[in-house]
């Protein structure tokens, strides 16, 4: 809800829904859009990644930060592991097979206010005083490893010993199967 309310229903029974859960957020939640058992939510200049697989605990996945001064999403769509934001200036695409670190993988201008939004079987839809359609093709590139280092700062000083320990997520950002192996270089 736009006052800051989180609010999820069972709709099972179109004619009953049923309130499961609600909890008050600091955010003012614009849109939200649900696929399996994530919540996708437009938050100011954010969107904001849920899972509700537990309607009554949800969880924090990760979010997606428009560095664009005023540029927010409007509406949201998700498509298998791609989701589709419109802002005032247009269209965007995200890689959002990683939850915690959605990639911004492509970007449209389109400047019209829309009213709706849907995607399925590789057409965007947006209504906004008649139909646009846009096609988009799933990446068929092979597999490409992302890096999500948040935070990672690896200094020392001379006689203070070896840095604190960090961690960091690695994780593929193509297709197909990424394997990969670790291995330290350095005799700390």
């Amino acid at each position: 809800s736009y006052d800051g309310d989180y609010i999820i229903y069972d709709c099972t029974n179109p004619r009953e829904p049923k309130l499961i859960s609600s909890y008050i957020t600091l955010n003012k939640y614009i849109y939200t859009t649900i696929s399996g058992q994530y919540a996708y939510s437009s938050i100011g200049y954010s969107i904001r990644i849920e899972d509700i697989s537990d309607p009554l605990k949800p969880r924090f996945m990760g979010k997606y930060d428009f560095t664009d001064d005023f540029e927010s999403a409007k509406r949201l769509a998700v498509y298998k592991n791609y989701m589709f934001a419109t802002t005032w200036k247009g269209i965007y695409g995200f890689d959002v097979r990683n939850r915690a670190n959605p990639v911004m993988i492509g970007f449209y201008p389109f400047s019209t206010v829309e009213n709706s939004l849907a995607v399925e079987n590789g057409r965007i839809l947006i209504g906004a005083r008649g139909l646009y359609v846009l096609s988009f093709s799933e990446s068929a590139s092979g597999p490409r490893i992302g890096l999500n280092k948040v935070g990672l700062n690896f200094s020392s000083s001379i006689g203070k010993g070896a840095p604190a320990s960090q961690e960091f997520t690695i994780y593929n950002e193509g297709g197909g199967n990424l394997e990969w192996t670790l291995e330290t270089d350095c005799d700390w």
